[in-house]
């Protein structure tokens, strides 16, 4: 699994990767050498939801102790680092997990992305942002353990498998809710 894999600009439609209006902030802030206003507006973007309060706090505090150096390195463009020639080399069963409420990155980069990469499938969040990982830890980590248990390349996600995996991913959610004392809290990697 990857996350974080970066796509430089636009994509060949021309429609933006990022949401333009990050940007614009983004590079009003960058050029000001703003580096908590860089934080507190990659924190905004990223954990968008409403009760996301608490990870957007954490992730400005932690970003904040960083030297100016490695948060201003972050904003810099590298056309080196865009994943998108890479695509269509990926030859294993691959999930692209959006949040379709993601205020950061578009919902069509995901879509190329998916569209690029050999027998890729697209899993939405619904009401999610950027890192559906944390803010849908349960569904995430449902929706990984589904896909691990079919043969993505002989049985297409599409519609159905969609709808198919939410109403799985439902169940085993009310399943451990009666087996297992699952913390509410979201993933941590510390």
């Amino acid at each position: 699994m990857t996350v974080g894999t970066p796509m430089m600009g636009a994509l060949p439609d021309g429609r933006p990767v990022f949401n333009p209006d990050y940007m614009a902030h983004r590079q009003a802030a960058y050029a000001q050498g703003a580096f908590e206003e860089l934080a507190r507006l990659q924190a905004r973007y990223v954990y968008s939801e409403a009760d996301a309060e608490e990870l957007r706090r954490m992730a400005i505090e932690r970003v904040c102790r960083l030297p100016t150096e490695t948060i201003l390195s972050f904003y810099e463009p590298d056309p080196g680092m865009d994943i998108a020639p890479l695509l269509e080399s990926i030859a294993v069963p691959t999930l692209v997990a959006h949040g379709a409420e993601d205020r950061l990155v578009t919902c069509a980069a995901s879509e190329f992305i998916a569209s690029r990469i050999p027998g890729a499938q697209l899993y939405l969040f619904d009401g999610k942002g950027h890192n559906p990982m944390f803010s849908a830890t349960d569904e995430f980590c449902d929706v990984l353990a589904i896909l691990f248990a079919q043969d993505a390349r002989k049985e297409p996600f599409g519609d159905r498998w969609r709808r198919e995996t939410r109403t799985q991913a439902g169940w085993l959610r009310a399943k451990r809710r009666q087996t297992v004392a699952w913390p509410e809290a979201p993933m941590s990697c510390t």
